[in-house]
C-alpha cells in the first residue's frame, strides 16, 4: 500500500536482534517478504527473504574475529542462506566468490549494480586529458 512504518527493535546483541526479535517483528506486522541488505538473515525466517550480499569477505574474515563470530557467520549464516529465496550482488566478480566461498547455486544470485547518481556522467576525452596531465597519470592504470 505505499506506507513505511519505522519500529524500532532493541536487543542485546546482534544475534538476538537477527534470530529471536526481527522474525517476531515480522510476524507481529505481518509482513510478506523481508530484504536483508546487510549480509545476513534468519536461521527461522517467517516469510521469503531476499538478501544482498555485497561479497564473502565477512565469512573469511570471521575466523579472525572469534569463536563466536567465526560461528555465527560460517555455521548459523551458511545454513540459514540455504532458506533464502535469491541473492542481490553487486558485481559478477562478487557473485563468482559466492558461488566458489559459499557454495550458493548460481541460479539464486543476481547480479545488480549500485545505483549511479543522474549527476555523474562520462567525461569527455579532453576533460580525461586534462586530468592525466594534472596528475600525472600514465597508461596502463
Amino acid at each position: 500500500n505505499g506506507q513505511v512504518k519505522v519500529e524500532p527493535i532493541q536487543a542485546p546483541t546482534v544475534e538476538i536482534w537477527e534470530q529471536w526479535q526481527l522474525p517476531q517483528a515480522i510476524k507481529k506486522n505481518q509482513i510478506s517478504l523481508f530484504h536483508s541488505a546487510a549480509n545476513t538473515t534468519m536461521f527461522f525466517p517467517p516469510c521469503p527473504v531476499v538478501v544482498t550480499l555485497h561479497d564473502a569477505m565477512s565469512h573469511r574474515f570471521a575466523r579472525n574475529w572469534g569463536r563466536r563470530e567465526n560461528f555465527y557467520w560460517n555455521v548459523v549464516q551458511r545454513k540459514a542462506y540455504t532458506k533464502v529465496k535469491k541473492f542481490i550482488t553487486p558485481t559478477l566478480f562478487s557473485k563468482t566468490q559466492l558461488i566458489g566461498e559459499l557454495n550458493l547455486p548460481s541460479e539464486k544470485i543476481e547480479v545488480i549494480s549500485h545505483g549511479i547518481s543522474p549527476d555523474f556522467k562520462k567525461a569527455s576525452d579532453s576533460q580525461v586529458q586534462s586530468w592525466r596531465k594534472k596528475f600525472n597519470i600514465h597508461q596502463p592504470f
